[in-house]
């Protein structure tokens, strides 16, 4: 089927439209092609893709939200010709799970586990008032969890918070899959729910009790409450109470 009109053709629907093909679909234009949409815009390949601008600027921004890139099975790479620039109105974090190597004109700077390593072939200099050395000390990094691999099977996170999200510790669940298997156990100490080889379809999740005692994290008297006050005994026997039989 071909459909040509020398002024321009316009396809509208008051609900939706779809485009597909069995093998191949091209769009193509001698000006610009322009995609918007009020919602979200998604864009997934099976294999690659690709952005590419032969003499103009490629530009991702956004406009309140974060910037996340990831790389998950694999190694990232930033390169520039010319100048690389990495600024931040705020502040700069570099973690390195195994390892931080800066070099720069053949002078380096290496950071790892338990070990600070820097060289150079000439001189060292430092501009510094005051030097103090305390006792030892280190600073665990926080990664992203990352997916594995595309396979068939999937993973499965959730995380479990409080109404301030907080995150609820060491509760107990048991996850029912698509295919029947169920899989119990507890939730991380950021409340995260994480599972393996899940095959596709819904997850049926039941959650239990942070496994944390029951504290009052605001002891203040609410001055509308009219009846009787409790001490901590008695919320403590309410509690036990009423968890009879809870999991």
């Amino acid at each position: 089927v071909l459909f040509s009109a020398p002024e321009g053709i316009a396809l509208t629907s008051g609900e939706d439209v779809q485009l597909a093909a069995g093998q191949n679909l091209a769009v193509n234009a001698g000006g610009d092609i322009s995609t918007g949409t009020m919602g979200n815009l998604t864009a997934l390949a099976g294999e690659r893709l690709g952005l590419f601008a032969r003499s103009g600027q490629l530009s991702v921004k956004s406009g309140e939200g974060p910037v996340e890139v990831q790389a998950q099975n694999g190694s990232m790479r930033l390169f520039a010709e010319k100048k690389l620039t990495l600024s931040s109105a705020s502040d700069i974090s570099f973690a390195g799970k195994k390892r931080i190597t800066l070099i720069g004109g053949g002078s380096y700077l290496r950071l790892e586990a338990g070990k600070i390593e820097y060289g150079t072939t000439v001189s060292y200099l430092r501009k510094v008032k005051r030097t103090i050395a305390a006792g030892a000390a280190s600073q665990q990094p926080e990664m992203p969890w990352l997916a594995d691999p595309v396979k068939p099977s999937a993973s499965a996170l959730m995380q479990y918070l409080y109404h301030d999200d907080v995150p609820v510790v060491g509760a107990p669940f048991k996850a029912t899959l698509a295919d029947g298997t169920v899989r119990e156990g507890n939730l991380d100490g950021a409340g995260y729910l994480h599972l393996e080889d899940v095959p596709p379809g819904r997850v049926l999740v039941e959650l239990g009790p942070d496994t944390r005692d029951y504290l009052r994290k605001n002891k203040t008297d609410n001055r509308l409450f009219v009846g009787t006050s409790l001490s901590e005994a008695d919320i403590d026997s309410l509690i036990a109470k009423y968890s009879e039989g809870v999991e």
